[in-house]
């Protein structure tokens, strides 16, 4: 009986050191604090009436030689600032184009590029009877040319940061590539923006990067495009996703 008596109490004791235990652990790691997130927050730079944007232009005899009835809008912000659309009427080869483009962090927190996505559409009004929108943009992704390309990162007292990145140097390229060659030399967590700098783009070499424009990207519309557009009206979507500098994928 005594035996009994004195397992009862071991296992009594054994108890109650265990759950003092498991107290003392447990509240060793409660933690009651309220953890804040950051705001991520990277658009494209809005610019307003009192911003010059060139028309489209063709060169004769090496002269620019301006064409303001190709224009429709020389850009407009979609999707709260995060998509730049460019819209084209009326255009034929030979024309180039160019379009504003900067981008900011406006957010509290780091921002790593993550996607670039490049789409185009047709104005249905603009589509003859018989005739495949489908065809239509496949020429258009085709015969719609970007011959230089550069990237640049300025802090918000418009210091240059780094090196130029060169997107688009050497070989000339298609709409329909134009995202895929963004994406190669932008992505793998190669672009980060601290809260206030921004990204912009500069189509030729030489130019001056640092201006009220935020550099620009130039459109070509090729020889091989024919006439097909002509007294038509599309646009170009341009879409760029970040993320936050510690998100895993």
């Amino acid at each position: 009986m005594n035996q009994v008596k004195l397992l009862a109490l071991i296992l009594l004791l054994s108890l109650s050191i265990l759950g003092a235990g498991y107290a003392y652990w447990s509240e060793t790691v409660t933690i009651n604090e309220t953890v804040s997130t950051g705001e991520l927050s990277v658009e494209f730079e809005p610019y307003d009436n009192r911003i010059e944007v060139e028309d489209p232009m063709v060169l004769y005899n090496n002269n620019p030689i301006d064409f303001p009835d190709c224009r429709v809008v020389p850009f407009t912000l979609q999707d709260a600032n995060h998509t730049l659309s460019a819209g084209f009427v009326n255009v034929f080869p030979g024309l180039y184009y160019s379009v504003p483009f900067k981008i900011k962090n406006n957010g509290t927190i780091p921002a790593i590029f993550k996607r670039c996505t490049v789409t185009s559409d047709m104005d249905d009004s603009y589509i003859h009877p018989g005739e495949s929108e489908a065809d239509l943009l496949l020429q258009l992704n085709e015969n719609l040319k970007i011959s230089s390309l550069y990237f640049k990162i300025f802090d918000s007292n418009d210091n240059k940061i780094g090196q130029t990145i060169y997107c688009v140097s050497e070989t000339t390229i298609s709409l329909g590539q134009l995202d895929s060659q963004i994406n190669s030399v932008l992505g793998n967590g190669n672009i980060r923006l601290e809260p206030g700098q921004y990204l912009q783009v500069v189509s030729d070499q030489g130019q001056s990067t640092v201006n009220k424009l935020g550099g620009k990207i130039k459109f070509l519309f090729s020889s091989a495009f024919g006439n097909e557009f002509e007294n038509r009206r599309f646009s170009v979507n341009i879409h760029m996703e970040w993320k936050q500098y510690n998100e895993i994928n």
